[in-house]
């Protein structure tokens, strides 16, 4: 028996490598319908991270 799913899932994807962290926060506060400037992304140090760095040089930063 095949079952459908009725409810559309909240996050389906990772973010692209190229999308900017203030784009991330955005849909992370849309997604789990969080307040404006609620949501902080932080370098492993602590400091904010700025909304035009690329996700991509974040994680190369958390990896290292």
């Amino acid at each position: 028996m095949t079952r459908t799913r009725n409810v559309e899932a909240r996050r389906s994807y990772v973010a692209k490598d190229t999308a900017h962290v203030s784009t991330i926060q955005r849909q992370i506060e849309k997604v789990f319908d969080l307040p404006q400037g609620c949501v902080r992304i932080c370098h492993p140090s602590g400091r904010k991270v700025r909304g035009t760095c690329p996700i991509r040089t974040l994680r190369a930063k958390y990896s290292a």
